[in-house]
């Protein structure tokens, strides 16, 4: 999923002041939306596993 790190960086800012408001679902989401952004993305992680197209062969 792409998301603009702009719409990313003012949920964080969101959901954190809530959390400092004691909101415990946004601390929760908070946790999981910081854990998302800090891991590889679903497409970078299928593309160490992907076979190269045909043609494309390291020729080793």
């Amino acid at each position: 999923m792409n998301i603009p790190t702009a719409l990313v960086n003012e949920l964080k800012l969101y959901l954190k002041h809530r959390t400092d408001n004691g909101d415990l679902e946004a601390k929760t989401l908070l946790t999981q939306l910081e854990q998302f952004t800090s891991s590889p993305t679903a497409a970078e992680e299928q593309a160490l596993y992907s076979q190269p197209p045909a043609g494309l062969d390291v020729g080793c």
